[in-house]
């Protein structure tokens, strides 16, 4: 029995302590009753230890959470996190996306948040480096940097401050809150796929490592202190620079994985992965030769290049242009290159979905030589082949998928298959009969 009249004791805070830290199921259920019980700001630094050690799951989390936010303690992120801020200030902005690629997302964000305002970016082909870049601060005085010297003085910009808490009031509300974290954190945070919940803390923080935070990363639920999120977020710009400076030291599998992941629900996030191959594909195509890395390798570039293309098409549906001029350049680039295969199909894809069918079937058939899943290709050269007027073709390699791949073949929209087979019978029925014939 805790006792609640004029606070709880010395014993009643150890025994939720324990309950809280060591106990499991019930003690823990147990644990969060009392807490409730007492309402005493006494209990909350055993409540944040057992929310940082991960020891309040699910529904417990969100009881320890809301105690602490009934003690003044804790405070919901949901107006104060930044979630996709930098495409929101995008949207509708005529060559956005262009811009994100040739200064990489996640640098033309650092630079808007410090309030640099991007004016203008002259593209130096076959010295990209040299690029320049022109823009404004707060005083509205042009300014150009070539774009290598330009990103290092965002890098420095956002590196120049030794971190520090915030000014802050209890109890907290929104303003107090932003004011606590850092407007700049909070939308640095968002450009690396933070998706902050939650801040809470056992007693008034004095520094940053007393302060609590619940997020996402990546879609992982993560409880961090500030300090070792600014920490992360600084070693992130870091890595920003430096994939810059060698924009395939961190290409991989898992990279491509990642980014391939992302495409379906997340295609700004594929982008920002993979922006920074556009450069070195830039200088490859400008010296093959000498800038040529090992094949494996060469092989990555090319499908990240395609899940690029793709991820601009889905970002642009009605437009489509950019995403489309990415896959292009990397066919050009990278003609005989290990991996093509990934570019030419998606760019086969593209257009038979913008109704250029001959130039779909060129693309289509040179994806399927060069190694590409006949799975994938197929159920698009059917449809190109469908809308060319091949009949015959198209009805003879439907048939052939149907009963080798029937998962593949339901790719295919059903308006085409039932127009197929009407204008096509014939054929169908002469592969009917010679399936059926005895061997």
């Amino acid at each position: 029995m805790v006792t609640v009249m004029g606070g709880p004791s010395k014993k009643d805070v150890a025994r939720i302590r324990q309950l809280l830290l060591e106990g499991r199921g019930e003690d823990i259920t147990e644990g969060l009753d009392l807490c409730v019980g007492v309402r005493s700001p006494l209990v909350a630094p055993s409540i944040v230890e057992a929310l940082s050690r991960g020891l309040l799951v699910g529904s417990e989390r969100a009881r320890g959470l809301a105690v602490l936010a009934d003690l003044g303690l804790a405070y919901p992120l949901d107006e104060v996190r930044a979630d996709g801020w930098l495409d929101r200030l995008g949207t509708g902005v005529a060559g956005f996306r262009e811009v994100c690629d040739i200064l990489g997302r996640t640098f033309f964000g650092m630079s808007t948040l410090l309030g640099v305002q991007v004016s203008s970016i002259e593209v130096l082909p076959d010295d990209f480096q040299h690029s320049r870049v022109g823009f404004s601060l707060g005083d509205g005085k042009p300014e150009s940097l070539p774009l290598r010297e330009f990103k290092r003085r965002i890098v420095a910009a956002i590196l120049e401050d030794e971190p520090e808490l915030g000014p802050y009031e209890l109890p907290l509300d929104r303003d107090r809150v932003i004011g606590l974290l850092g407007s700049r954190h909070i939308l640095l945070a968002a450009l690396f796929d933070w998706s902050l919940q939650w801040v809470y803390f056992g007693e008034a923080p004095r520094k940053l490592a007393h302060v609590h935070l619940d997020a996402l990363h990546s879609d992982q639920p993560v409880a961090v202190t500030l300090e070792t999120l600014v920490t992360r977020l600084r070693a992130d710009v870091e890595d920003e620079w430096s994939r810059y400076l060698d924009p395939l030291g961190g290409i991989d599998a898992a990279l491509i994985r990642r980014a391939a992941e992302a495409l379906p629900s997340d295609p700004a996030r594929t982008c920002d992965l993979l922006g920074g191959l556009l450069r070195f594909v830039l200088d490859y195509g400008r010296q093959p030769s000498r800038s040529a890395p090992d094949r494996n390798v060469l092989g990555l570039v090319c499908e990240g290049l395609a899940l690029l293309g793709r991820a601009h098409l889905a970002a642009e549906p009605e437009q489509g242009r950019y995403g489309e001029e990415v896959l292009r350049l990397g066919v050009q680039v990278f003609p005989g290159a290990p991996g093509v295969q990934h570019l030419h199909l998606a760019l086969g894809e593209q257009l038979v979905r913008t109704g250029r069918e001959a130039e779909a079937i060129a693309h289509l058939r040179r994806a399927r030589a060069l190694g590409a899943s006949p799975d994938a290709v197929e159920s698009a050269l059917i449809e190109a082949l469908f809308r060319a007027g091949r009949y015959v073709a198209a009805a003879a390699l439907y048939a052939a998928l149907e009963q080798r791949a029937p998962k593949a073949a339901e790719r295919i929209g059903r308006p085409v298959v039932d127009a197929l087979r009407s204008q096509a019978a014939p054929v169908f029925e002469a592969l009917a009969g010679l399936r059926a014939r005895p061997r």
